[in-house]
């Protein structure tokens, strides 16, 4: 096993370390997760649900007690001698199993800090039973390693119910008794406790209260603390609950009245024998009692937590906090307030608020399944979660933030406002007043600098904060400047017209060394006009000269959002390009050095049309690089970063172009001076976002009322984030911070099921999947590492690809690694160019989309297979013969020529070469086999069918995975559409084939082995013999039935060697199923016998999978140069392979998956 990364399903903080537990393995964190201290595999197969921690020595030994499904196991941990350094020792106890699904496990009980003699808890079980679980040694000893003294016990200690619950929690009343809540499946809660005798002989449990009121299944349900409140003497208690119908909500608990007693064994849910089956019971319950009702979550909520702040000395414990998480992902902090309106409480009965505080949504797709808190020394909550998507992150509340409101005269709004400097920005006013805001403070403290009265009713600012410069401008076109040295405005220039915008951005001259000889570049923008003029301008104390000026002729209707000159060694003379509302960009070079006079050295070079079409182009950054080849970076209000190539010499061309997951208005980005990431901002709804793009991270997100407004943002120097004003509601706003967000401790991935894997050729480490999320991610695998790169082992997400609208189908990469071919639900099929790209990191365009031949396209593409020219290299043309099969029983195929490589840029991409129709069954794989002119598909029916393509295809050499095959006809470009049929059709599974595979034999060019699995659980090896495309083709299979448990949902054909007798070739088949259960073949083939004569099929060996629903695998390589296999579905999962080389010594490998 190399590596996994699955649903999250168990977190807690164990003295220095943070457990986190993914399916049956224990990952080990230190406490602020910044360093990864190795993982353990608990359970064979069984998912971690929970962990406990059970003692902790003066020397930092821990004892954790895991537990899953009706497993359990005790873990002791020693940090040993170098704490910090090398990973801890451990020493796993034996694996006990219950009597039944264990859904929580009570803390031992602690009296004056320490553990009473004996190691004994409790734990409740689905059926509302209890257990008592006991060490088997009389005490606990951390000093021995002995497994014996990790043994477990476990015995009854009530009767379980009929009734099975959903959610349990519970919590020490005493040491002898314990107070159980649990919410069962027909959205009752049952609060009830039971009291032990010393040595658990003797048990009474009585039922205390009876809760009704959701409209759903109880899924978490949690006891408070005891707390004071205001007006009660005595300490109270509350129970807290979720359910599928979105509400959590508050019950009082604080009286434990003895209704019914359970000691006779009665079934403590069957005592109520009048209640419905169905939600909302026609019994007498404690509904009226309940104490708030919330709603937050947009879906299921599965938990809640309370937080109990550690109270001052000499002060009583006050109202906990609670937190929730669900099925949206998201986790929530509640603040539970003290309701002074009592009365329809009655007398001495509580009276409580529930209030949103905060919402964190740091994880992707569906599902946050875990959650640890704890308080920090300095009273913060800290709140770490793991997901669906394998993801934990950590983040604290409250955050260090600046949050301050400026009221101002509601006459005198503010029109325009831009930073000077970290902690001061400058502020233009409707009656043309111009203020300086400084909040070192921490609140906005105001100086007046001038009042203009040019400015009155409009504005326009830009700043150069690196020298303390803002420049403002209005209805007149005077252009005035500003120096925090202490200047009054300056008039630097004037134009003819009112001014549109300005742009302003730091230059540096050829000749200068660093910032000592600065200028300025500044665009002017004027309203109706189709020039716009450009100054270098040069400080000079307090004010601003020009060196020299010129007039950009734009083109028609060319409305200016964006502007950015360009100076360096690859352009020694000056370049402007500029951004359009329509999301064109225009290029501007100068044919001599510019100069005051001389305006008609100016030309336009290039207009570069679609970049963010028919959006505005908002922002443009260049990149320096060392190379021949610059490139250009924009966003734009169509919701996308895109990457231009900006050789000195030839055209702009796209190599990156992607929607970020805020937007659509995404109005700049900057580069991170410590890390070097690309970081956007802009406006996602109501809030302003500012995103990582090579993480993936969100960094700060503010509550703002949307973009229509006027704002402005200034990037910390010093740490995270950065400084956010904003005008809102007559009111002038301001949001710091120096922190990021929150923190990734490990990096996920999707957060639905994942339904295709396709591994890039060459090194095989670039890993493409797509999920039922509609995102293709691209991830870069390395093997499991601990240390302080830990976060970058495994699998890193280096792009996410969001363009689908539908559930991936399938993935492919192209032979030389720079296409990806995916497809999904209503005809989507994409062709994705991929490629290196300075800063950016993995840049990906989507260079072309597949037309829809239906009117209503809500067809699946249910898989594709293509052909590629032979001897394709980068910059050269790339064309392709694409086959794709449908959920309606149709095959069509296509010729696809990359846009990006064709010499004639009119001819279309896609061009239809056939169609055909099977039967009335849906199609599901589709495979080239021999040559590109044959074709074999697979269907629900259980047949497969082969399909000659002669025909189609365009002639020259074409290659697949494959090695090279023989030469093709082709078809005239203008022809009609030719009419596939298949020649040939044979049964082998008794219903729907899932998954298909085939390998070329090298020896023998017309017979191919091909690899099947079924609904049927069966898997079939079959070779296909084939004389010419037009004769059917011999079909001979070889069927293993009930070769799983469940439905095989994929393979792989992995070619290992020839055999030393030279008779045959060996191969490796990989087959995996619902069964969770990976399952691994020899195939051995002597295509000189007839039939099956010559296949011979040996199970080699076998392994537990922790990725449930496999739905597709792919073959990788792993860093120590052996191959592995890597299989996705709810989640991802790396196996490599063990004893390769022993095959090709006449099969006596004993292989085994590590």
């Amino acid at each position: 096993h190399e590596c996994a990364r699955v649903p999250v399903t168990a977190l807690t903080l164990a003295g220095q370390y943070l457990l986190a537990a993914e399916g049956p393995f224990l990952r080990i964190f230190d406490k602020e997760g910044n360093r990864s201290h190795g993982s353990l595999q608990i359970f064979k197969t069984q998912a971690i649900h929970g962990l406990v921690v059970c003692e902790q020595s003066a020397a930092k030994d821990l004892v954790v007690l895991a537990y899953g499904g009706t497993f359990l196991r005790l873990i002791r941990l020693d940090p040993g001698v170098d704490e910090g350094l090398e990973n801890p020792s451990s020493t796993l106890g034996p694996v006990t199993c219950g009597p039944d699904w264990i859904l929580d496990v009570a803390p031992p009980f602690v009296t004056d800090g320490s553990l009473p003699e004996g190691f004994s808890t409790i734990a409740v079980t689905a059926h509302n039973g209890l257990l008592q679980i006991e060490n088997e040694s009389p005490v606990l000893d951390l000093q021995k390693s002995s497994i014996q003294c990790l043994s477990l016990s476990v015995r009854e200690l009530t009767r379980s119910s009929r009734c099975i619950l959903y959610s349990a929690h519970l919590s020490w009343l005493s040491k002898d008794r314990i107070l159980v809540a649990s919410g069962t499946a027909f959205g009752e809660i049952l609060v009830w406790s039971c009291t032990t005798t010393t040595n658990c002989s003797n048990t009474r449990s009585h039922i205390h209260h009876f809760f009704t009121g959701h409209e759903g299944s109880i899924f978490g349900v949690q006891i408070s603390p005891d707390f004071f409140l205001d007006g009660h003497d005595s300490p109270r208690r509350i129970l807290a609950s979720c359910s599928d119908d979105r509400t959590i909500r508050l019950w009082d608990i604080s009286d434990l009245p003895d209704h019914h007693d359970l000691s006779g064994g009665l079934d403590a849910l069957g005592l109520i024998q009048d209640r419905e089956t169905g939600f909302g019971a026609n019994v007498e319950s404690d509904a009226t009692k309940s104490l708030a009702v919330a709603w937050g979550h947009t879906s299921r909520v599965w938990s809640v937590r309370f937080s109990a702040a550690e109270p001052e000395e000499g002060t009583l414990p006050i109202v906990p906090q609670l937190v929730s998480f669900g099925e949206d992902a998201t986790s929530r902090l509640w603040q539970i307030g003290h309701s002074p309106n009592v009365s329809s409480s009655g007398p001495g009965k509580m009276s409580l608020t529930l209030d949103l505080n905060e919402t964190a949504a740091f994880h992707s797709g569906k599902n946050i399944w875990s959650m640890a808190i704890a308080r920090q020394p300095n009273g913060k909550l800290r709140v770490i979660t793991g997901g669906a998507d394998s993801a934990i992150v950590s983040h604290v509340w409250p955050r260090d933030t600046i949050e301050y409101v400026s009221p101002q005269p509601s006459k005198d709004a503010h029109r325009s406002c831009a930073f000077v400097s970290q902690h001061e920005f400058v502020s233009v006013t409707n009656s043309g007043q111009v203020l300086l805001g400084d909040f070192r403070s921490g609140q906005i403290d105001w100086a007046t600098i001038a009042q203009l009265d040019d400015l009155r009713g409009y504005s326009t600012t830009a700043s150069i904060p690196e020298l303390g410069l803002v420049m403002f401008a209005g209805n007149s076109g005077k252009i005035y400047t500003w120096s925090q040295k202490g200047s009054d405005p300056q008039i630097v220039a004037v134009v003819d017209r009112k001014v549109a915008g300005l742009f302003a951005t730091l230059l540096y001259t050829s000749d200068s060394d660093g910032i000592t000889n600065p200028r300025i570049g500044l665009t002017v923008t004027k309203m109706g006009s189709d020039l716009a003029e450009f100054y270098i301008l040069a400080p000079k104390g307090p004010t601003l000269d020009y060196d020299s000026r010129f007039d950009l002729k734009l083109p028609p209707s060319f409305v200016v959002t964006s502007a950015l000159p360009v100076v360096d060694n690859v352009f020694p003379l000056l370049t402007v390009v500029v951004g359009s509302r329509e999301g064109s960009i225009a290029i501007f070079h100068t044919q001599n050095p510019p100069s005051i006079q001389d305006a008609a050295g100016v030309i336009e070079t290039e207009l570069v049309y679609h970049v963010h079409t028919p959006e505005a182009v908002t922002s443009l950054f260049y990149v320096p690089e060392p190379s021949d080849s610059r490139h250009l970076i924009t966003t734009g209000r169509d919701g996308k970063m895109a990457t231009l190539a900006f050789p000195p010499t030839q055209p702009l061309h796209p190599v990156h172009s992607l929607p970020l997951p805020f937007g659509p208005n995404v109005e700049g980005l900057f580069i991170d001076r410590k890390t070097r990431n690309v970081m956007a901002y802009g406006f996602r709804g109501k809030q302003f976002v500012l995103y990582n793009t090579n993480t993936e991270q969100e960094i700060m997100a503010v509550e703002c009322g949307g973009s229509h407004r006027i704002w402005a943002f200034m990037p910390s120097v010093e740490g995270d984030g950065g400084t956010f004003v904003w005008n809102q509601a007559a009111t002038l706003k301001l949001f710091s911070t120096t922190e990021v967000s929150n923190t990734v401790v490990r990096g996920g991935g999707h957060g639905r099921e994942i339904k295709a894997v396709s591994v890039r050729g060459g090194d095989r480490r670039l890993v493409a999947t797509g999920a039922e999320d509609t995102t293709i991610r691209l991830f870069e695998f390395s093997g499991e590492k601990t240390g302080d790169d830990a976060k970058m082992s495994g699998f890193r997400c280096v792009r996410v690809l969001r363009k689908h609208v539908t559930g991936i189908q399938q993935l492919a990469w192209s032979a030389c690694g720079r296409f990806l071919f995916s497809c999904g639900g209503c005809e989507e099929f994409f062709v994705w160019r991929v490629g290196r790209v300075p800063l950016v990191g993995m840049g990906v365009v989507c260079e072309a989309v597949c037309p829809t031949e239906s009117e209503l396209p809500d067809l699946r593409i249910m898989s594709f297979d293509f052909n590629q020219k032979s001897g394709v290299s980068a910059g050269k043309e790339a064309e392709f013969i694409i086959s794709m099969v449908y959920s309606d029983s149709t095959l069509r195929t296509y010729r696809y020529t990359s846009p990006s490589c064709s010499s004639n840029p009119s001819q279309k991409p896609f061009q239809l070469l056939g169609t055909g129709t099977y039967l009335t069954s849906c199609l599901t794989q589709c495979a080239s086999l021999i040559t590109p002119d044959m074709l074999v598909t697979a269907s629900t029916d259980g047949h497969v069918a082969f399909w000659p393509t002669t025909a189609t295809a365009a002639t020259n050499l074409y290659t697949t995975s494959s090695p090279p095959i023989s030469p093709i006809e082709t078809s005239p470009q203008d022809s009609s559409p030719l009419t596939h049929t298949y020649t040939h059709r044979t049964k082998i599974h008794q219903s729907s084939i899932k998954t298909l595979s085939s390998c070329r034999l090298p020896e023998a060019d017309d017979i191919h082995l091909v690899l099947t699995g079924g609904d049927d659980n069966a898997i079939g090896f079959s070779l296909v013999r084939a004389a010419s495309p037009s004769a059917p083709p011999t079909v001979s299979t070889l069927l293993i039935p009930r070769a799983h448990a469940a439905a095989v949902t994929a393979s792989a054909l992995m070619p290992i060697s020839t055999r030393e007798d030279g008779e045959g070739q060996s191969y490796l088949a990989v087959t995996a199923s619902n069964d969770q259960r990976i399952k691994v073949w020899l195939v051995s083939v002597d295509e000189k016998k007839e039939g099956m004569d010559g296949v011979q099929v040996r199970k080699l060996g076998e392994g537990a999978t922790c990725v449930a629903d496999v739905s597709g695998m792919d073959l990788v390589g792993l860093e120590s140069g052996v191959r592995g296999v890597m299989v996705v579905g709810v989640g991802m999962e790396v196996w490599g392979f063990d004893g390769l080389e022993g095959l090709a010594g006449g099969w006596s490998w004993d292989g085994s998956l590590r």
